[in-house]
């Protein structure tokens, strides 16, 4: 059984956030991204792009408490779960980060997984439209490409020959299937189209280089 902890908890957290919103009147439009990708924004990597960056050395993830592994990508889902005053759900939440720090990478194998990507100026993007425009309502699905793993690192590897990438894969069975996401909602609200995979991960690549973290 594949346990799908952090889905499960942004899926409890955004309906925790929906309870809030029709409770209070609020009028609130949710996006829904895939695995960002893109340039750095902040003086450390987030927890997505320390995982591209220990594949593309080739290493452990640094564990250590000082990165933050898991502060940026879980914080929405913190803040979210918080606004419910149910203790059940707050301590169940708590447990299911202590799972997650057990079951999550102490090993660089890239993951055996089809997945979503989308770059982060998308997603900001996608924020801007879902607040300014007024015929914007419930999820907006934001994803660009689907692809294999192993097809990013081959793209990686080929392109930037100067780097030793991770040459093993996971062996967790069941997340390789193909499948897709809707994104006719976004785009109908006029949402200009989504940058492709080799851009987001080359504004990836170049933004590790000006950082010194390559």
């Amino acid at each position: 059984m594949t346990l799908l902890w952090y889905a499960y908890a942004k899926t409890l957290g955004e309906k925790a956030a929906w309870e809030v919103a029709k409770e209070s009147g609020l009028d609130l439009v949710a996006v829904n991204p895939s695995f960002v990708v893109g340039p750095l924004l902040t003086s450390q990597p987030t927890s997505t792009l320390e995982l591209i960056l220990s594949l593309t050395k080739a290493s452990s993830l640094d564990m250590d408490c000082d990165t933050n592994l898991f502060g940026d990508q879980y914080g929405d889902v913190w803040r979210i779960a918080l606004l419910n005053t149910k203790e059940k759900l707050q301590n169940e939440f708590a447990n299911w980060i202590v799972l997650l720090e057990k079951h999550l990478l102490v090993t660089s194998r890239y993951p055996k997984q089809v997945i979503g990507f989308v770059h982060i100026d998308d997603v900001i993007a996608a924020h801007i439209l879902a607040m300014e425009e007024t015929k914007a309502s419930g999820r907006l699905i934001c994803s660009s490409a689907f692809a294999h793993w192993s097809d990013i690192m081959k793209m990686l590897k080929d392109k930037y020959p100067m780097y030793p990438f991770e040459s093993k894969q996971g062996s967790t069975e069941g997340n390789d299937f193909p499948h897709s996401m809707d994104t006719s909602k976004i785009m109908q609200l006029g949402f200009p189209g989504f940058k492709s995979i080799p851009q987001m991960f080359d504004d990836c690549i170049q933004s590790f280089q000006d950082k010194g973290f390559l």
